[in-house]
C-alpha cells in the first residue's frame, strides 16, 4: 500500500499587513442603514414557484452578458455566484467564444489567463493524435474535465475536444481537489456540453471556410417536445480541412445529442450521447530532422568513393562509413527486403580480394542539450521548410463516445442529483521517427537476402547474394528517411456514477448574523479500463537462428525523397499500402514490443463544502473536505509472449488479481472568504490543496509513480464596476506541488533509458552480473514506458478584466506572471546514474549494440566522425558518459525555473456590436481585435554564470474579427463572420535549447500560422 507523500510545505503564513487590511474589510462589510448588497451577490427569493426550476448543479448560460460571466460550479460544486467564490475562476463564455472563433480546446487555450496548451513533445505525438495538455500557472497536465466529470486520456490529455458541442469552458486555477477529484497543483479546466432545454428554440446551420482548403459544416437544432416537459437537441459537424505542411489533412465526422424530461414539478431528467470519429494526418511542432542531409549540401554533396574503387573519406566532416544490423525494405530499389553488407562482408565476391562495404551516410549535427541535432539553423535552406518527412506513412485515426444521465430531484430545501458517465476511446496512430539522411553512394549498397540467421554476412551459401550489387544508385545526392513502422494504440472505457446533495437554509430570520448557508456533499465511484501499448514490424519467420526482437531482425523502412523533380516522392512511404513481400526467412509482421499489461483504475471520493454568507452576503466563508481512494492493478495472467523473442508479445495481459493491488488514498480540504466592504470591492483568501494519484504511470523501475500532491494559497482584490458590466481582480499565489511530471524532461529520461538498456542488454548476454539497484527493484532493463518527476514551487500574480465597458463594447483582457522554481529534478533518472556510477564510469566492457545516440555522442567527444560500431562498438562508460551529457543541461535549473517554463502570458480581445441606430453600413456589423503574447521561454542555462538562466524569445499574435448580422424574415436570420488569426504573420523559429547565452542550437516552430476562416451562420 502506498500513501500520499510526507506533508508538504505549507505556503508562507499570511502577512500582518494582509491581516490588518482583512480585519478591516471584515468592519466595513458590516451592514450599514440604507446600504445595498453587493452587486453580484445571488436572490434568496426561492424559484419553487416557476414552472421550469434549473439545478442548483447546473449554471445556466443565460446569466451570461456578453463576455462577462455571472455564476459558477468551480467553487464549491453548487451554481454560486463568480465573484462570491473565494477560488480563483475565470470562464469563457458562449459569445466570446463565438467571437474568436473558437472551434476546440487548443483555441480556448490561447485566451484563458495563466493557461497555455503543451508543445514541448519532440516526437509530435501529441499533435498528431489531436491531444492537448494542459499547462496552468506553470504545472503541466492540469486537469481537464467534461461537465466535471473525467474528460482525460490516461489522466494526461483531453478526451473530447471538439466545441461543435460545448457551451463555455471555466478555469480554476489552484489546487482544488474538494470539485474535481484527484487534481494537480495548477488547477482544472471544464467544458460544459450544450444541453436540452425546456421550452428553448434554437435552429441554425454553419459553414466554414478558411485557409488549406478547409471546410467544416455544423448543425444545432433545439426545441420542445411537449410544453415544460421533454425538450430534445442535436448537434452535429462535418470536418475537412488540409494543413501548412505537404500531407497534412483532416476528417471529422461527429453527432450528439442531449435530452431533458420533467415528468414532475420537482423532478428533471436529463441525458445525452455525443459519438465522435478523426482521422488525420498532422506534423508537429519542430523543424524537420536533418541528420547531416543540408549541411552536406552546403558543403557541397561530395560524394563518398566508389566500394569496388576504395579511397580515403572524401569529407571526413560531413560523410562516415557505417554498418547496419537491420534489415531494409526499400521498395524505390528492390521488390524485397534486403540486409546492407554487414562486418566481413564481400560485397563482389566474384572479384579478386575482398571489396570493402562501401556504405556511407553523412554526419548530422552533435546532439542538443534538450535532446534531437543542432541541424535547426539549416532549416528551410535545402529541404522545404514545408516538407513533412514522415509523410502519409504517420497517420492517425481516432474515435470515442460519450453517454451520460442524471436525475434531479427537489425536496423542499434539499436537492438531489443523481448521475452516470460512460466514455469510450480508442486512438492508433503510426509514429515512425524520421531523419533526413543524404545518400552519398555511387552505386547501390552490396547487399544480401534479409533472412535474419546471422549478424555477419560473411560465408552464406551460394545465391543469397542480390544480383544488382554495384550498379549505379539512381538516388545519389538524395536525403532518404527510414525508420521502424511502429502504431501506438489507446483504449481506454470508463465508468462513473455520482450522488449530490445540495441543502440551503436561511437563519437570517431569527437574527442576521446567523446567515445563510449552502451545503454540497457528493459521493463519486468511477473504474477505468486502460491499455496503451506499441506494436512494432519484425521480421517474424519461424526458425530464426536469432531473437526475433534482436537489431538483426528489426525492419526499416526506406524511402528517397526528390524536393527538385516535379511529382517526386516527398515523405515517407505508407506502411500499411506497401506490405513487405515473404521471401525465405523473411516474413514481417507486427508485434508488441514490450507486456503492456491492462491497467484498472477504481477510485471512490467523498466530499462536502459549506458556503455561509452573513450580512448582506458581505462576508461570505466557503470551505470543503475531500477523501479520495483509489486502486490500481496491472494485469498478470493471459498475456502471451512471442516464441523466440526476449520481450515481444502476442497478447498483452489482460487477467487480474488481487494480490497486485496499489491503493492510494489522501484527504484534501479547502478554505476560504470574500469580504465585500462596498458594493464594488471584494477581497478573498482561498487555501486549497490536490492529490493526484498515478496509477497509470510507472517510473523507470516498472513501479507505480507517487502521488502528485499540492497545496496553495490565493489572495484577491477584486472589483464589480459599471453596474456589476465589468469585472477586474488582482490575484496573487503561492502553489506547491511534489512528483510532478515535466513533458520537457521526457526525451532526456528517454535518451538515457534507451542507452541504460544497451549496456544491460550486453550484460545480460554476457551471463555478467547487472546494477545491484536493477535486481533489487526485480527488473532486468529499465522501463522505457515510464515518467520521472520533479517537484516545484510556484509564485506569481494575476490580473484580469472582462466585461462591457459600454453598449456593444465588451473587452477580455489578462496577464499573468508565473514564476517557478524546480528541485529534485528526474528524481529516478539521476539517482539511477548515481547508484552504477562506480561501476560503470570506468568500465571498458564493449556493447553488442551501439544506439546511435551514443555513437553520435561519442564520435563528436572523440573527434572520430568515421568510427565504425559495429567493428568497434561503444563501451559501458561511454554509455554512462552520454547519460550524464544528457541530463548535465536539466540538473543546472535546479533552483531556477524549469526548462521551456514560460514565466509571462497575456491575452486580449475587445468587439464592438454596431445597434440597429448606426448607419445601414455598419448596422447590426460588429469588430473585434485581439493578441496573444508568451514571454520568452527558458531554453538553457549559463555554467559559466551560476547556470544563470538563458531566455528565448517572446512571440506576440494578432488577431482580427469582423462580423455583420442580416435579419430575414418569419424570424430567421443570416450572420457572417471573418477570423484572422496571425494578423501580421509572426511565423519566425523560436528559440528552443541554447548550449550558451546567444548560441541557440535548437528551434521551435512558430505557435499559429496565418489563417482566415470566414463563416456563414443560418438560423430558422
Amino acid at each position: 500500500m502506498s500513501r500520499l507523500p510526507p506533508a508538504l510545505p505549507t505556503p508562507r503564513r499570511s502577512s500582518p499587513l494582509f491581516l490588518i487590511t482583512f480585519g478591516c474589510a471584515c468592519l466595513l462589510a458590516l451592514p450599514m442603514p440604507g446600504a445595498d448588497p453587493p452587486a453580484g451577490a445571488t436572490s434568496s427569493k426561492s424559484s419553487s414557484d416557476d414552472t421550469v426550476q434549473l439545478s442548483p448543479f447546473l449554471v445556466s448560460t443565460a446569466g451570461d452578458e456578453g463576455y462577462r460571466a455571472a455564476n459558477t460550479l468551480s467553487g464549491t460544486r453548487m451554481n454560486a455566484s463568480l465573484f462570491q467564490t473565494p477560488a480563483a475562476i475565470s470562464v469563457l463564455t458562449k459569445e466570446f467564444l463565438d467571437d474568436i472563433g473558437a472551434e476546440n480546446v487548443g483555441d480556448m487555450f490561447k485566451f484563458a489567463i495563466s493557461a497555455d496548451s503543451e508543445r514541448t513533445d519532440q516526437a509530435g505525438g501529441l499533435g498528431q493524435a489531436f491531444d492537448i495538455r494542459a499547462t496552468i500557472r506553470g504545472f503541466t497536465e492540469s486537469i481537464i474535465t467534461r461537465d466535471y466529470l473525467p474528460n482525460m486520456i490516461q489522466s494526461r490529455g483531453i478526451l473530447a475536444s471538439d466545441r461543435f458541442n460545448i457551451e463555455r469552458a471555466d478555469v480554476s486555477r489552484g489546487p482544488n481537489s474538494i470539485l474535481y477529484g484527484a487534481s494537480r497543483p495548477g488547477g482544472a479546466f471544464n467544458v460544459s456540453s450544450k444541453r436540452a432545454v425546456l421550452n428553448g428554440r434554437q435552429k441554425s446551420a454553419t459553414t466554414t471556410i478558411g485557409s488549406f482548403r478547409k471546410f467544416r459544416s455544423e448543425v444545432d437544432l433545439a426545441f420542445p417536445l411537449l410544453r415544460d416537459r421533454l425538450a430534445l437537441r442535436t448537434n452535429g459537424v462535418w470536418d475537412t480541412r488540409g494543413g501548412w505542411f505537404e500531407h497534412e489533412s483532416v476528417l471529422q465526422q461527429a453527432a450528439a445529442a442531449a435530452v431533458t424530461y420533467q415528468p414532475f414539478r420537482h423532478t428533471q431528467v436529463r441525458a445525452g450521447v455525443e459519438r465522435l470519429r478523426r482521422s488525420q494526418v498532422i506534423a508537429g511542432q519542430f523543424p524537420h530532422a536533418d541528420f547531416g542531409y543540408s549541411r552536406w549540401v552546403k558543403g557541397g554533396s561530395p560524394l563518398a568513393p566508389n566500394p569496388l574503387l576504395p579511397g580515403t573519406n572524401p569529407a571526413p566532416t560531413l560523410l562516415r562509413s557505417i554498418n547496419t544490423l537491420q534489415a531494409i525494405f526499400a521498395p524505390q530499389v528492390r521488390p524485397q527486403a534486403f540486409r546492407l553488407s554487414t562486418t566481413g562482408a564481400d560485397i563482389r565476391p566474384d572479384l579478386t580480394g575482398n571489396q570493402p562495404t562501401g556504405f556511407w551516410e553523412t554526419i548530422s549535427g552533435p546532439a542538443a542539450p534538450s535532446a534531437g541535432t543542432v541541424d535547426d539553423p539549416f532549416y528551410g535552406q535545402v529541404i522545404p521548410a514545408k516538407a513533412y518527412l514522415a509523410g502519409p506513412g504517420r497517420s492517425a485515426s481516432y474515435n470515442y463516445t460519450l453517454a451520460s444521465a442524471f436525475i434531479d430531484q427537489r425536496i423542499g430545501g434539499l436537492s438531489i442529483e443523481l448521475g452516470y458517465a460512460y466514455t469510450r476511446y480508442f486512438r492508433g496512430f503510426t509514429q515512425p521517427n524520421v531523419n533526413a539522411v543524404g545518400d552519398p553512394n555511387p552505386v547501390l549498397p552490396g547487399a544480401y537476402f534479409a533472412d535474419g540467421d546471422s549478424v555477419i554476412a560473411a560465408g552464406r551459401l551460394p545465391g543469397t547474394l542480390l544480383p544488382d550489387i554495384g550498379r549505379t544508385n539512381p538516388f545519389v545526392g538524395l536525403p532518404y528517411v527510414q525508420a521502424q513502422t511502429v502504431q501506438q494504440h489507446f483504449d481506454q472505457r470508463n465508468e462513473a456514477v455520482r450522488a449530490s446533495l445540495g441543502y440551503t437554509f436561511d437563519l437570517t430570520k431569527r437574527h442576521a448574523w446567523f446567515g445563510r448557508h449552502a451545503v454540497a456533499a457528493s459521493w463519486q465511484r468511477d473504474k477505468n479500463l486502460f491499455g496503451n501499448g506499441v506494436i512494432a514490424e519484425y521480421n517474424l519467420a519461424p526458425n530464426n537462428a536469432q531473437p526475433i526482437d534482436s537489431a538483426t531482425n528489426i525492419i526499416l523502412r526506406r524511402t528517397w525523397l526528390d524536393f527538385s523533380s516535379p511529382g517526386g516522392p516527398r515523405g515517407a512511404l505508407d506502411p500499411w499500402k506497401y506490405p513487405i513481400p515473404e521471401s525465405p526467412g523473411m516474413k514481417a509482421g507486427f508485434a508488441w514490443n514490450n507486456s503492456y499489461p491492462w491497467t484498472t483504475t477504481a477510485g471512490a471520493s467523498a466530499m462536502a463544502a459549506l458556503q455561509s454568507r452573513f450580512p448582506r452576503d458581505r462576508i461570505v466563508l466557503t470551505s470543503g473536505y475531500r477523501r479520495d481512494r483509489v486502486e490500481v492493478n496491472d494485469a498478470t495472467g493471459g498475456g502471451e509472449p512471442w516464441p523466440g523473442s526476449t520481450n515481444l508479445w502476442r497478447t498483452r495481459p489482460y487477467r487480474f488479481v488481487d494480490d497486485t493491488i496499489t491503493v492510494f488514498h489522501g484527504t484534501t480540504r479547502t478554505y476560504g472568504a470574500v469580504v465585500t466592504p462596498l458594493s464594488w470591492l471584494g477581497l478573498a483568501s482561498n487555501r486549497s490543496e490536490s492529490t493526484f494519484p498515478q496509477g497509470n504511470f510507472k517510473n523507470i523501475y516498472a513501479r507505480v509513480l507517487d502521488p502528485i500532491a499540492g497545496t496553495g494559497h490565493d489572495y484577491s482584490v477584486r472589483f464589480n464596476l459599471l453596474g456589476g458590466r465589468l469585472g477586474a481582480s488582482v490575484n496573487q499565489y503561492r502553489a506547491i506541488g511534489a512528483n510532478q511530471f515535466q513533458p520537457a524532461l521526457n526525451a532526456p529520461k528517454n535518451s538515457v533509458v534507451n542507452a541504460a538498456n544497451s549496456a544491460l542488454n550486453t550484460l545480460r548476454a554476457r551471463g555478467l552480473p547487472l546494477p545491484k539497484i536493477v535486481t533489487d527493484a526485480g527488473i532486468t532493463l529499465l522501463s522505457t514506458d515510464s515518467r520521472d518527476s520533479s517537484d516545484f514551487v510556484g509564485r506569481g500574480t494575476e490580473f484580469e478584466i472582462t466585461g462591457r465597458l459600454a453598449r456593444g463594447w465588451n473587452l477580455s483582457l489578462n496577464y499573468a506572471r508565473n514564476n517557478l522554481e524546480q528541485s529534485n529534478i528526474a528524481a529516478d533518472v539521476n539517482h539511477f546514474l548515481a547508484a552504477v556510477k562506480p561501476e560503470w564510469e570506468r568500465n571498458a566492457t564493449r556493447l553488442d549494440d551501439t544506439p546511435a545516440a551514443v555513437a553520435t555522442f561519442v564520435r563528436t567527444r572523440d573527434a572520430t566522425p568515421s568510427r565504425d560500431f559495429v567493428a568497434n562498438p561503444a563501451t559501458l562508460a561511454d554509455v554512462y558518459g552520454y547519460a550524464l551529457s544528457v541530463m548535465a543541461p536539466f540538473n543546472r535549473g535546479t533552483g531556477k525555473a524549469p526548462f521551456t517554463h514560460v514565466a509571462r502570458t497575456g491575452n486580449a480581445f475587445t468587439s464592438y456590436r454596431f445597434a440597429d441606430e448606426a448607419p445601414s453600413v455598419l448596422r447590426r456589423a460588429r469588430l473585434g481585435l485581439g493578441a496573444n503574447y508568451r514571454g520568452p521561454a527558458v531554453i538553457g542555462y549559463d555554467s559559466t554564470h551560476d547556470d544563470a538562466v538563458i531566455l528565448g524569445r517572446s512571440a506576440i499574435i494578432w488577431n482580427a474579427m469582423l462580423g455583420k448580422h442580416f435579419p430575414l424574415r418569419h424570424g430567421r436570420a443570416l450572420d457572417l463572420q471573418l477570423n484572422i488569426e496571425n494578423l501580421f504573420q509572426n511565423e519566425d523559429l523560436l528559440p528552443y535549447s541554447a548550449a550558451s547565452p546567444g548560441n541557440v542550437v535548437r528551434y521551435i516552430l512558430p505557435r499559429v500560422r496565418q489563417t482566415w476562416n470566414l463563416r456563414t451562420t443560418f438560423t430558422f
